[in-house]
C-alpha cells in the first residue's frame, strides 16, 4: 500500500497541488480500485490485480490531462446524494448547495410550483423536489446532452421533475409553467477576462456554454431570467439566483429596477457574495 500511494503521489506531483493529491490518492485507492478504508489507512500490503493496474494507469493518465476526478468517476456529491456528471454538465459546487439548502430551510414545505432555469445535471431541481415533497418542479436547459444527464439523475434518485429544452434568452418560451412560487437559477456569469484566474481543469473540461457570458454584458442571463420571473411568478413569488461575486450590487440593482423587493445579497461560507434572494409583486397602477 505504501508503494501504491507513493506511486500515485509521485505521478501526480507535477500536475496537481499536494493538498489535492492527498485527497485524490485516497479516492483512487478506496473508491476506484476498491481498497478498503482500513487497509488504506493502516497501509497494509497489497498486490494489485492486472485489471486494477490497468484502471490505475488509465486514471492517472486522465488526471495528468487535467480531467476532473468527478468526470473520471462519472459522479459528484451534492447535498448528500450522488449525481451523474459528464463534461456535458458543470460539476455541482458546494456554493450551489448552500443556495439550495437556504431555499429548503426558508420555504414552507407545502405544494409549491418551482422552476429551475439552466438545470445542467439537475442537482438543484432534483434536490428541491426531494426536499419539498409535494411540490411540482420544472427544469429548463438549452443543452440536449445536459437534459439527458438530468433525466438520468432524476430516475436514479426517484425524483419526478418535468424537463424541457428551453433557451431562456429566446422570446419563444413554453407556456407552462406559470403562477410559480419559486424560480431558481445558477446561470452562466463568468466574464472572459476572469479566465486567467480559473483552474485549468475547469477551462479545459467543463462546458463553456454553462460558464461564460460576454464581457460587455455580464448580467445578460439575469436580465432575461428576471423578465421571465416577472411574467411567471405568482404574487409574492421568490426568485433565487447564484451570482458572480464581482457583480453582486449590480445584480441587486437590476432586480430592483425590474420591480423586485426584499432583495437580499447572501455570502457563502468563504465570505464571498454568492447568491441573491428576492420577491416579486405585481406593480399596482
Amino acid at each position: 500500500m505504501v508503494q501504491l500511494i507513493r506511486h500515485i503521489r509521485e505521478s501526480l506531483q507535477p500536475y496537481l497541488p499536494p493538498s489535492e493529491i492527498s485527497a485524490i490518492s485516497r479516492v483512487i485507492c478506496c473508491e476506484i480500485l476498491g481498497v478498503s478504508t482500513r487497509d488504506y489507512f493502516m497501509r497494509n500490503s497489497l498486490d494489485l490485480t492486472n485489471e486494477q493496474r490497468a484502471t490505475l494507469d488509465s486514471v492517472l493518465k486522465r488526471l495528468k490531462n487535467q480531467e476532473p476526478l468527478q468526470y473520471i468517476q462519472g459522479e459528484a456529491p451534492f447535498l448528500g446524494r450522488q449525481f451523474k456528471v459528464t463534461p456535458a454538465v458543470l460539476i455541482p459546487r458546494p456554493e450551489t448547495a448552500e443556495l439550495v439548502d437556504y431555499i429548503i430551510h426558508n420555504e414552507p414545505h407545502e405544494e409549491l410550483q418551482v422552476l429551475d432555469i439552466g438545470t445542467g445535471s439537475g442537482c438543484i431541481a432534483i434536490s428541491l423536489k426531494l426536499s419539498l415533497k409535494n411540490s411540482s418542479v420544472y427544469a429548463w436547459d438549452i443543452s440536449s446532452e445536459a437534459l439527458e444527464i438530468a433525466s438520468c439523475n432524476a430516475e436514479n434518485l426517484h425524483a419526478y421533475i418535468t424537463l424541457d429544452k428551453v433557451d431562456c434568452l429566446s422570446d419563444e418560451l413554453p407556456q407552462a409553467p406559470s403562477s410559480l412560487d419559486i424560480i431558481v437559477s445558477n446561470p452562466p456569469y463568468i466574464t472572459p477576462i476572469e479566465q486567467k484566474e480559473m483552474e485549468e481543469n475547469v477551462l479545459k473540461w467543463e462546458p463553456h456554454k454553462a460558464l461564460f457570458v460576454p464581457q460587455e454584458h455580464p448580467l445578460l442571463f439575469y436580465d432575461h431570467i428576471a423578465d421571465i420571473a416577472c411574467r411567471r411568478l405568482r404574487e409574492g413569488g421568490r426568485l433565487y439566483v447564484e451570482i458572480n461575486q464581482a457583480y453582486g450590487e449590480e445584480t441587486c440593482r437590476l432586480l430592483e429596477e425590474k420591480g423586485f423587493c426584499n432583495i437580499l445579497l447572501h455570502k457563502d461560507l468563504s465570505g464571498k457574495d454568492r447568491y441573491i434572494s428576492s420577491q416579486y409583486y405585481l406593480q399596482k397602477t
